[in-house]
């Protein structure tokens, strides 16, 4: 009966269940890392490789850290497209640069928490910066249920226990063990390997509780190894203030 409990208590540490009708929950306290990367440029693969390496530390994951890569798309320009970039991911980040005060923006950048960013390839940064987070409990509890998916849809139920006022709530649709070969660019002539590759993105003003819907248009998308994520996040300073995940087992 203990092993049990245990077993279940670490499912819930998670945030997330193998079962997909089950729930995502937060996890206590929070920790979320948003990567900003892109495959034109030659330092971004290290803190690619890092993201992997800091989801994949035990300690990390039975904290329940939550991350999220997200590819800008100023790179494209530069002889190579990255497959997984978006304007809008560009966007995120100069709202970023603003919100936390930069003169510019850059890649590889990792924020931890909306709060604290630096070089995305810094280990040492980025292991001060989780340790920090997981000394705050969370402000904010979220929940994922009843996720289906209905033609080129993710349909899905939330729930916030906490503020919503001057809040939002994203959602991100993120896809694991991506590899992909690139013949152009920085680059060029490698293999690069990439993990939680955010795949669709939204955001809503945040509210006690709610239906959402995301939109999936690649029909390469690979369900089985996607993660779903909600997180809360301060209007005025970005910070991040609850979060959680679910994996959707390939529905």
């Amino acid at each position: 009966m203990v092993h049990f409990w245990w077993v279940l208590l670490m499912v819930i540490s998670l945030g997330w269940t193998d079962d997909v009708a089950g729930q995502g929950k937060s996890s206590e306290p929070v920790v979320l890392i948003e990567l900003f990367t892109s495959q034109g440029c030659s330092s971004c693969p290290a803190a690619d490789r890092l993201l992997t390496s800091l989801l994949e530390e035990p300690e990390n994951k039975a904290a329940g850290v939550i991350g999220l890569s997200f590819h800008v798309s100023y790179w494209n320009r530069l002889g190579w497209r990255d497959p997984y970039s978006s304007e809008t991911y560009t966007i995120r980040q100069r709202n970023y640069g603003r919100a936390l005060a930069l003169n510019t923006i850059y890649t590889p950048q990792m924020i931890v928490n909306g709060k604290y960013q630096f070089v995305g390839s810094d280990e040492r940064k980025a292991t001060e910066s989780i340790g920090k987070a997981l000394k705050l409990p969370p402000r904010t509890q979220v929940e994922l249920s009843n996720v289906h998916r209905t033609a080129e849809e993710l349909s899905f139920d939330f729930r916030i226990e906490g503020k919503t006022e001057g809040r939002e709530i994203n959602f991100a649709l993120v896809e694991k063990h991506l590899v992909n070969y690139v013949p152009r660019g920085e680059n060029s002539g490698r293999t690069l390997e990439h993990d939680n590759v955010v795949r669709v993105f939204d955001m809503a003003d945040a509210k006690s509780s709610g239906n959402h819907r995301l939109k999936i248009k690649d029909d390469k998308i690979d369900l089985k190894k996607c993660l779903l994520i909600a997180y809360v996040q301060r209007e005025d300073n970005f910070e991040i203030e609850g979060a959680c995940q679910m994996k959707l087992n390939g529905i």
